[in-house]
């Protein structure tokens, strides 16, 4: 089969993570593979062939007729049995540029995420309702995100469960310990990430060690609520908001602490 992965960027993200892996699988398995991104971004993916970058401006992804025909371009040029929208925005930017150009593709959609967190008005139901009569066939990570997705949308598509597999990367290097015990979150913010339980781990750890500190590494779109909640505390010069970096692991301490205290978990990268 030839087979395209859209990912929305090269960065540290579970789902851009494991699609690279899956992409290494199936190339190991004989089939043909094309990794393709829709934003610009320098995080280095674990993925032997060249990344195809489109470098789209996020501000234009509801209307990037350039973007989809370029998209198009290479779908006419690798002719491929599937391609697979993994996240983000990459679900809308596929239907459209499949509609707009006729694609003859079978499309299916990664689901790694609780859909019902982010569909929570009308104009958000509506739109997604036609994004996923678009879809050829679904994949979910576990039971629990299958089940959310269908009761949003219906059982009226192909949908199968596919849990995740994980591989023990290299890293070249960790920084230097810290005199002090660190407590690291690496995740975008959003709800299911669950950074408010964060804050409430690390208030319960300084009663023991009043040193401690808290890096939160991401981004994402509940990351201002969280710095607003984080000015309301005692603590809040222990808390450090690091940003979106390209190699986390080279900023983490050797003596730092991972904590992963998600609602739900669909790639645990």
């Amino acid at each position: 089969m030839k087979i395209i992965q859209l990912i929305q960027k090269p960065q540290a993200r579970g789902a851009e993570i494991f699609t690279s892996w899956l992409s290494e699988e199936l190339k190991l398995l004989g089939h043909e593979v094309l990794l393709v991104s829709l934003f610009e971004g320098d995080f280095d993916l674990p993925f032997s062939e060249d990344l195809i970058r489109l470098n789209r401006k996020k501000k234009n992804r509801f209307w990037d007729y350039s973007g989809w025909k370029k998209f198009n371009d290479i779908v006419l040029d690798f002719k491929p049995d599937l391609v697979q929208a993994n996240g983000g925005d990459t679900l809308k930017f596929a239907v459209f540029s499949k509609k707009l150009f006729r694609g003859s593709f079978r499309l299916v959609f990664n689901n790694g995420g609780l859909v019902s967190t982010y569909l929570t008005s009308f104009w958000h139901r509506t739109f997604n309702k036609f994004l996923f009569r678009n879809i050829d066939a679904f994949v979910s990570v576990s039971n629990f995100t299958k089940n959310d997705l269908d009761q949003f949308l219906g059982k009226e598509k192909e949908h199968q469960i596919i849990p995740i597999g994980i591989q023990i990367p290299f890293f070249d290097r960790l920084a230097k310990a810290k005199p002090f015990p660190v407590l690291v979150q690496i995740a975008g913010f959003t709800y299911e990430k669950n950074h408010f339980g964060s804050l409430r781990i690390f208030e319960l750890f300084l009663k023991k060690y009043p040193s401690a500190q808290l890096w939160l590494i991401g981004d994402g779109p509940e990351k201002e609520r969280i710095e607003r909640e984080t000015d309301k505390l005692e603590f809040k010069g222990q808390v450090k908001f690091l940003g979106a970096l390209a190699k986390p692991f080279n900023s983490i301490p050797e003596n730092s602490m991972l904590i992963l205290p998600s609602i739900s978990e669909g790639l645990p990268a």
